[in-house]
């Protein structure tokens, strides 16, 4: 296995602004409050453990896998309760299911060394996350710490950080700030700042929400990988 020699951030020149918390729902689920940390130090291995499926689901839309670092101080069935509520709620990308096997999408909860190797050639400098091929990689330190755009919202942010990742590998690119005091698109790369706009962790605003319809997997072309 190839040992990740820090979980520390290095420092970063982006610039960012301060906001308040900007809860998405006053009904948030647990896994995504607490993050699902562990006691204990961090030991990152390299390796990935992954996370059974939760039974009941059904095989609707495209497939994902869930793992996380060994040695992260993180429980990985919690880690994957956190990203079925994101993705099965009606305003992610659509119908999905999680499998053991090979999948649409990949997603790995990974260390900042460890998500520096995954995510290269980009440039990831230990506190962003990526897309690359059908890997989407969540830096724990952003999982841990959050970013200023959210401020201590740290359950949207979350929600953000999956929601962003998993639609890059279905095929979505960035996009920008559309107006002043605008709900952020989901494919924004709000890590880095909002602008002008609201911080928004859902592709679909709450009150423009369509019935649930899985992404045509078939139109999705390969993307650069992007934070």
């Amino acid at each position: 296995p190839v040992r990740s020699s820090s979980t520390s951030a290095p420092s970063s020149s982006t610039t960012t602004t301060t906001r308040p918390a900007v809860p998405t729902s006053t009904t948030v689920p647990a896994p995504l409050l607490d993050g699902c940390g562990l006691t204990g130090p961090a030991r990152p291995e390299g390796t990935f453990e992954v996370v059974t499926p939760a039974g009941g689901q059904r095989p609707d839309g495209y497939s994902y896998r869930v793992s996380v670092e060994a040695g992260l101080p993180v429980d990985p069935d919690c880690f994957a309760a956190a990203v079925r509520e994101v993705l099965s709620d009606r305003r992610s990308w659509g119908a999905a299911h999680q499998v053991k096997g090979t999948a649409t999408v990949e997603i790995r909860l990974a260390s900042p060394a460890t998500t520096d190797r995954l995510c290269a050639p980009l440039r990831t400098n230990g506190i962003f996350s990526c897309r690359n091929g059908r890997l989407a990689v969540l830096n724990w330190y952003r999982w841990r710490e959050g970013a200023a755009s959210y401020g201590s919202d740290l359950a949207s942010y979350r929600i953000y950080m999956v929601n962003h990742e998993v639609g890059h590998v279905l095929g979505h690119i960035h996009q920008h700030c559309p107006a002043a005091g605008a709900p952020a698109p989901v494919m924004m790369q709000q890590t880095k700042g909002v602008g002008e706009c609201e911080p928004n962790p859902w592709p679909q605003p709450p009150a423009l929400v369509p019935p649930p319809r899985p992404p045509n997997i078939l139109e999705a072309r390969p993307r650069r990988p992007a934070a």
